[in-house]
């Protein structure tokens, strides 16, 4: 059974208030072709902007995984991006 070599999490994210607009998760098997960043951001844009998710302000941070979410019934945290610090952090 083929096992993930590396897991990639990008966040595309409105740089003016950090809300998170789309996410990308990259997963390389061993032996699989492992992109790089630029390509991984590229793919993460154009899905985004199939869905209608795109725009000259949003920017994208790469973290190393997204919390975990809970069942949408019984949500009560959320995540946005610090624009300044370009991290993902808990957020209203």
């Amino acid at each position: 059974m083929l096992q993930p070599s590396r897991t990639r999490t990008c966040v595309l994210y409105d740089s003016a208030t950090g809300h998170i607009v789309h996410v990308h998760k990259e997963i390389t098997l061993e032996g699989g072709l492992e992109r790089n960043d630029n390509e991984i951001e590229q793919r993460t844009r154009h899905f985004a902007a199939r869905r209608g998710r795109s725009g000259d302000t949003l920017k994208v941070v790469f973290v190393e995984a997204m919390p975990p979410t809970p069942h949408p019934a019984h949500r009560k945290r959320h995540w946005k991006v610090d624009p300044g610090a370009a991290k993902l952090i808990e957020g209203g």
